[in-house]
């Protein structure tokens, strides 16, 4: 790539979007930040947190 950024961030937890972000990434030492949908907060249990809250679930405002 020619103009390759320092940081790069995408949604997490559908796939597509991270992974369509991130793979032209991986070899061009590029920080790369997977971010969740953190709904109300971890611990109300109303959020889409699937890979830190460890179970799937979906909470839509």
């Amino acid at each position: 790539m020619k103009n390759v950024p320092d940081t790069v961030i995408a949604c997490v937890g559908g796939g597509s979007n991270a992974i369509g972000t991130f793979y032209p990434m991986i070899d061009n030492g590029v920080e790369m930040i997977g971010v969740e949908a953190a709904g109300k907060g971890l611990k109300t249990g109303m959020h889409s947190a699937t890979l830190n809250a460890g179970k799937k679930a979906c909470y839509m405002v």
